[in-house]
């Protein structure tokens, strides 16, 4: 009998997890696409008002997509972002109320700068976790988060990235 209950109990925190990581996915895509929707709106809408209005009003930069990855593992969750050409001293992140903020900038100093600027900015919903256990290793474009989730008051944080 407690074999039974067991495995049910085994399979009920599989599905739970399951569930959980599938919600997680389906928020950020979501949010993805509508970002994508807001800067190909923006995008398209700024030139024609331009040329009807006889005016010049600047398109606001594109902010590129954060492509991540993010393992959640009992009370820990693991997120590894891509941020291609961004030095570490130029990404940043932050924790505030559940959200989790990592924007990144690259920059050239010459005629690469029109070729490849690029701004990446990117939420994550983390839930509330311990602020002082945050840690972020950034190598090579690839930006390593580990987070510790905790039951409490959440804390606004500025995350050292080493």
């Amino acid at each position: 009998m407690n074999t039974i209950i067991m495995s049910a109990n085994l399979n009920l925190n599989n599905a739970t997890e399951t569930a959980t990581t599938f919600g997680h996915n389906l928020v950020d895509e979501i949010q993805h696409l509508g970002h994508e929707f807001i800067n190909n709106a923006v995008g398209i809408s700024i030139p024609i008002i331009n040329s009807l209005a006889n005016t010049d009003i600047n398109i606001p930069t594109k902010l590129d997509t954060i492509n991540y990855y993010r393992v959640n593992k009992d009370n820990t969750i693991l997120i590894m972002c891509e941020l291609p050409g961004v030095a570490k001293k130029s990404c940043s992140l932050n924790y505030n109320n559940g959200m989790l903020k990592i924007s990144g900038h690259t920059s050239y100093d010459n005629e690469w700068e029109n070729i490849c600027d690029r701004k990446y900015y990117l939420e994550i919903n983390v839930g509330i976790i311990v602020k002082d256990n945050i840690s972020a290793v950034y190598d090579n474009g690839v930006l390593k988060i580990t987070l510790v989730k905790s039951v409490g008051l959440s804390n606004d944080s500025i995350v050292e990235i080493n």
